[in-house]
């Protein structure tokens, strides 16, 4: 799977790394992963590092997986400034909004860490 999820504690948030190519099914095992990880410790702040995305779902598939983000957490993506797949990462961040998930693409990893604690 080219996500990986993890817990840090220290930073008070659920990390998922995601790289290579993803599919709707990636997306869709990490956040249930998320959500289980969010229910198990109670952290409800999410970074997601996709600064090593290739590909990205189709269409639907994104539309698919982002319409699954559980509500009640923040979820901030990382992105790099030539993003293969920032498209469909914009396509999703819209969707999941749309669905009251609070969710923002990012640049910048402190930008990114500072609107999750804000």
């Amino acid at each position: 799977m080219p996500e990986q999820v993890r817990v840090d504690e220290e930073a008070g948030l659920i990390e998922v790394r995601s790289f290579g190519r993803v599919s709707a099914e990636d997306i869709e095992g990490s956040i249930a992963e998320v959500g289980r990880l969010c229910a198990e410790t109670g952290i409800t702040h999410v970074l997601v590092d996709g600064t090593e995305t290739e590909t990205m779902p189709s269409v639907t598939g994104t539309y698919r997986a982002a319409s699954g983000f559980p509500r009640g957490i923040r979820i901030a993506v990382l992105l790099s400034a030539t993003q293969p797949a920032a498209a469909y990462m914009r396509f999703g961040e819209t969707v999941a909004q749309n669905r009251g998930v609070a969710i923002k693409l990012f640049r910048s990893r402190d930008a990114a860490l500072a609107w999750l604690r804000g």
